[in-house]
């Protein structure tokens, strides 16, 4: 008899199991184990001709090219009549959110209209950006957070039409 009841659980057991509904996996989130490094990869325009009040315009791009998840940030945008541009020293004109980004992911912006302030001097003025500046992200690198590298030299030189005098608000396209 105790075949026969040793039979009759594991049919019981065979038709659980195949009445049982099939269990679907969750995916497993994305790890990242490594550290993030935010470099500003390109800024424009770095120097314009431009004056108090005149309406100018900033694009730039920032890559997390670590191996981390980085935390949000801000990038910072700054105005000065000297060259090479001080962060430390300048006007700051603007500042943006910069949100969360993985290895490999970018944030980018387009032309991002600011107003020169008042008490900046003559043109021509320089333009710097600077991501992270308040240290919030543990980093590989910080040298590559500024359009001004840590000799005060601008590491992309570009000169750019992107003003419009007088405050006019329409890019020249």
């Amino acid at each position: 008899m105790s075949a026969l009841r040793t039979a009759i659980f594991m049919m019981l057991g065979l038709a659980a199991c195949s009445s049982a509904p099939p269990e679907t996996a969750a995916p497993e989130p994305e790890e990242y184990w490594g550290v993030p490094d935010l470099a500003l990869q390109a800024f424009i325009p770095p120097m314009l001709l431009a004056g108090e009040g005149d309406t100018i315009y900033i694009s730039h791009l920032i890559e997390n090219i670590g191996d981390g998840v980085s935390d949000e940030t801000q990038i910072s945008y700054y105005i000065s009549n000297r060259s090479p541009v001080d962060p430390a020293a300048s006007i700051v004109i603007g500042e943006r959110a910069v949100p969360s980004l993985k290895p490999g992911e970018s944030d980018d912006s387009m032309e991002q209209v600011f107003v020169i302030p008042a008490g900046v001097g003559r043109p021509p003025v320089y333009l710097a950006a600077c991501v992270d500046v308040n240290d919030i992200v543990e980093e590989l690198r910080d040298d590559n957070n500024c359009s001004v590298n840590r000799l005060g030299e601008n590491q992309m030189p570009f000169e750019s039409g992107a003003v419009m005098p007088g405050g006019s608000a329409q890019p020249d396209r």
